[in-house]
C-alpha cells in the first residue's frame, strides 16, 4: 500500500515536467546602444514556442541582477553601470500578446511552432542616471482557457536589455563615520556612516568591521547586508557587537564598505559606554542532568535483586 501511493505521488510530480512547453526569446540579450535622457526608442524581439497550441503569453519587466555584468562579455560595462531600477522605462505596444502555431521550423534547439514579433518603447526619464542600465523582459505563458488562474507552463528564457544612458557615470564612495550607538540586550549597535560620492546609485555594504582592544586583540568582527544608497544620499549602516565581558572605554575600529567595483576604508576609535540600564546576561541553560541518588537507588536495587535471587 505505501509503495503504491509513493509511486502515485511521483507520478504525479513527474507529469508537468513530461509535458511542459518551452517558451523562448531571440536573441537572448539586445543591445540598444546609447540613449540620451529624456529620449524614447522603438525595438523588438521575437518570442518562440514549441507548443502546437495557442498561448497566451503576459510581458514583465524586472531590474536585471546585477550578475549579468559579471558575464565575460560585458563585465568591461559593470565600471560605469548604474543600480537604479529602469524597469518602468519599458512599455510593450500591446500586452499580453497570442502565440499562435504555425508550420514547423527546424532550428537546433528543436521545432518552433509559435512565434511573435514583440514591439517596445524605451523612455529614459529626464532625471535617469548616467551609465549602462540592464532590463529582464519575463515572458510568462497560459493557455487561453487558464489565463488567470495561475497555471502556467514553467520552461522559460528571459530576454536582457542593455543600454547606456549619456553621460559620465561614477561609482565611488566614503565612509564619514564610525560611531556606537543604543544597546540592544548585551550587544551595542556600531554604525558605519557612508556616502555615495558618485553619479549612480550603488549596492553598498558594510564587508567588515574589525574592532581592538587597547592590548591589539581582534574583540570584534561585524558585517551588514546590502543597501542602495543613491547618489548624493548617506546611508547608515548599523550592526551589532556583542560586548559581553569586555571593558567599558574605547576601541579602535577599522571599517571596510564595499560596491561591487571598490570599496572604501577608515578607521577610527569607537566607544564601549556603561549603559544606563545594567546590562542582564541570560542564564546558560544546563542540559538535563539525572539526579545521582535516583541513579545509586537503581543501582541498590538491581545488586539488591541479584543478591537475592543467588541465595534461593
Amino acid at each position: 500500500m505505501i509503495k503504491a501511493f509513493l509511486i502515485v505521488i511521483m507520478v504525479l510530480f513527474l507529469i508537468p515536467s513530461v509535458f511542459a512547453i518551452s517558451v523562448g526569446v531571440s536573441p537572448s540579450v539586445l543591445e540598444l546602444g546609447e540613449l540620451e535622457k529624456g529620449s524614447s526608442r522603438i525595438s523588438r524581439f521575437f518570442i518562440v514556442t514549441s507548443s502546437d497550441e495557442k498561448l497566451i503569453v503576459q510581458l514583465e519587466t524586472a531590474k536585471a541582477e546585477a550578475d549579468f555584468f559579471y558575464r565575460s562579455d560585458y563585465n568591461k560595462f559593470l565600471i560605469n553601470y548604474s543600480e537604479e531600477d529602469p524597469s518602468m522605462w519599458v512599455e510593450f505596444l500591446r500586452n499580453p500578446v497570442e502565440l499562435i502555431p504555425s508550420d514547423k521550423m527546424a532550428t537546433q534547439a528543436g521545432y518552433i511552432r509559435g512565434w511573435r514579433e514583440i514591439e517596445f518603447y524605451v523612455k529614459v526619464p529626464n532625471d535617469s542616471e548616467s551609465g549602462y542600465h540592464a532590463v529582464t523582459i519575463i515572458p510568462t505563458p497560459f493557455f487561453p482557457t487558464t489565463y488567470g488562474g495561475g497555471v502556467g507552463i514553467r520552461a522559460i528564457v528571459a530576454i536582457t536589455l542593455l543600454l547606456k544612458v549619456s553621460g559620465t557615470a561614477v561609482r565611488e564612495g566614503k565612509i564619514l563615520d564610525i560611531n556606537t550607538g543604543d544597546y540592544t540586550a548585551n550587544k551595542l549597535e556600531v554604525n558605519v556612516f557612508f556616502r555615495n560620492t558618485g553619479t549612480t546609485t550603488i549596492s553598498s555594504q558594510v564587508d567588515s568591521i574589525e574592532i581592538y582592544d587597547k592590548y591589539g586583540r581582534q574583540v570584534g568582527l561585524l558585517k551588514s547586508d546590502p543597501a542602495l544608497v543613491k547618489l548624493g544620499n548617506t546611508k547608515k549602516f548599523t550592526t551589532l557587537w556583542d560586548v559581553r565581558g569586555l571593558e567599558f572605554g574605547e576601541y579602535n575600529a577599522s571599517a571596510k564598505v564595499c560596491y561591487r567595483t571598490g570599496c572604501a576604508y577608515k578607521q577610527a576609535m569607537i566607544e564601549l559606554y556603561k549603559p544606563k540600564v545594567p546590562l542582564v546576561y541570560p542564564e546558560e541553560k544546563k542540559p538535563f542532568e539525572f539526579p545521582l541518588w535516583i541513579i545509586i537507588m537503581i543501582i541498590i536495587a538491581i545488586v539488591t535483586y541479584i543478591i537475592y535471587r543467588r541465595t534461593q
